[in-house]
């Protein structure tokens, strides 16, 4: 099952959708927003994970022909079972620190506070022991004239499936496994969320790409930490949300937008450039000038927020150097995006922008 959504006893599908079927068709489609107990009965997440002791079964021989078994408990190590079903989940170390999916969804609310709206949540495996829950945070996204922003935060969890308990903003619509997967993204982004959350990292870049924290006796500490970053991120909302109306309340010319642009993307001349290299120069910058201009006149730039404004030249900007900038591969472009020299560029564009808006 490509969904692999875990389908209880009864043959419901343990997931839940605010307003929206999923391309699989299964699980509960609400109509109404959802508390935080209506979210767990209905993404069928009502339950707990249980802690047992893990015992060796050894056969002793009585003699004729009768035997008995005598059950050693084995210590360093535990049960986690659930406590719906009573299904073995998995055998664990006695450090693991169940996280369970009430705590998931409180994690969430500690985030957003009250303007948590509940999108999708569910559990997937044949015992449903990765859990997820994705939220919008309306309070935190803003609209400039028809442009609306959204906010969307997603956790994920696993009860002893080695899956790191997962906070992330992401723009997937998580509703099966193939969607966690893709909102997910590879291997190496989720060792830097790993990374992130080991480091204590809370710059712009690590809250962007996440946090990945590992089922320990560091799980509670990482936890409130990351869950009070993310906090104060949010906070900057309204900051951010004046900034871009006053980018999208300036109006600028093409003219004026390429010299922004050649300000923040233009290349350094070296000293000692050669003829050739001059030339293979000259001929990136004319290409990039190009593909800006192609930005600048095309639908992403021409909505009423972006057209004509330093709004514009700022987004289009950005979409460059996200889908257009030269790069070696789709991998070292998403890399560079979210970890390398374009976070920088991108700070240096926001300036930039911020200085054009301000001037009389």
């Amino acid at each position: 099952m490509a969904h692999n959504l875990h389908i209880d006893a009864t043959g419901k599908a343990a997931f839940v959708s605010l307003r929206q079927s999923a391309w699989h068709s299964l699980g509960r489609i609400v109509n109404n927003e959802m508390t935080d107990d209506q979210l767990l009965n209905e993404a069928g997440l009502n339950w707990s994970v249980d802690e047992a002791p893990v015992f060796a079964g050894e056969k002793i021989d009585l003699g004729g022909g009768e035997s008995m078994t005598n059950h050693r408990e084995i210590s360093g190590y535990k049960l986690l079972q659930r406590s719906d079903t009573k299904a073995d989940l998995a055998v664990v170390g006695s450090e693991f620190r169940v996280f369970q999916n009430a705590e998931m969804v409180a994690l969430m609310r500690r985030i957003g506070g009250a303007s948590v709206v509940w999108e999708t949540a569910g559990a997937l495996g044949t015992k449903g022991a990765t859990t997820w829950c994705l939220a919008r945070l309306p309070d935190l996204g803003f609209s400039l004239g028809s442009d609306a922003t959204e906010f969307y935060m997603l956790i994920t969890n696993g009860h002893g499936n080695n899956r790191a308990l997962t906070v992330m903003p992401t723009t997937v619509r998580v509703v099966c496994q193939n969607t966690m997967r893709a909102a997910e993204g590879d291997k190496n982004a989720q060792k830097r969320r790993l990374a992130n959350a080991q480091a204590g990292d809370f710059t712009a870049t690590a809250l962007a790409s996440g946090y990945g924290i590992h089922h320990n006796e560091g799980l509670d500490r990482a936890v409130a930490d990351v869950g009070q970053a993310y906090k104060r991120c949010l906070a900057n909302r309204d900051a951010t949300k004046v900034a871009c109306e006053m980018m999208a309340a300036k109006a600028i010319s093409e003219a004026d937008a390429r010299l922004y642009w050649e300000r923040v993307l233009g290349e350094a001349v070296g000293q000692d450039e050669t003829d050739r290299v001059k030339a293979m120069r000259e001929e990136r910058e004319a290409k990039r000038r190009r593909q800006l201009a192609t930005i600048w006149n095309g639908p992403t730039s021409q909505t009423d927020a972006a057209r004509g404004t330093v709004y514009g030249a700022f987004q289009a900007a950005v979409e460059w150097l996200d889908h257009e900038a030269p790069a070696r591969s789709p991998g070292s472009r998403a890399f560079r995006a979210v970890m390398g020299n374009d976070v920088r560029t991108k700070a240096t564009a926001w300036d930039e922008a911020l200085a054009l808006a301000a001037a009389a």
